[in-house]
């Protein structure tokens, strides 16, 4: 089975920002940061499957990206799979190189609307393996299915 790291991204100023579905905004906009729903159901299903999983949502715990690169280091996935927003797309998809960088057979995916709208543009990135587009959750399975 495969170790997988579910995760929604610290933001890059250190604010509570969600990331799920088509709610991409940052926490104040609704007095409250929205769980990462998607990834909770996502590690279920992986669960089943008996795969090693590690889920963190950075902005709800206030930890930022050295954290991130910590738990990566710290628990080598083979998968790192994190959501991704429009206003944060650059740091978010950064982190791909970073992953990539520190353990160069991870496969990395993203998913949310922007990539999910552009997955060419995203796939151009070499640090980026897959877009997970639409409903996340069996997709992802599929995937972690091959290892």
């Amino acid at each position: 089975m495969a170790r997988v790291f579910l995760f929604n991204p610290p933001d890059p100023a250190g604010r509570g920002y969600t990331r799920e579905g088509r709610c991409t905004q940052e926490a104040g906009v609704w007095a409250t940061q929205w769980p990462p729903v998607s990834l909770a159901t996502t590690a279920a299903l992986l669960e089943k499957d008996g795969h090693e999983l590690t889920v963190m949502d950075f902005p709800a715990i206030g930890l930022n990206a050295a954290s991130l690169m910590k738990t990566i280091k710290r628990n080598q996935p083979d998968f790192a799979i994190w959501n991704t927003a429009t206003p944060t797309l650059k740091s978010d998809l950064i982190l791909g190189r970073m992953i990539k960088d520190m353990i160069p057979e991870t496969t990395t995916g993203v998913m949310g609307t922007h990539v999910s709208a552009l997955p060419e543009e995203t796939l151009n990135l070499p640090f980026i393996d897959v877009v997970i587009r639409r409903e996340p959750e069996q997709p992802i399975r599929n995937l972690c299915r091959v290892k």
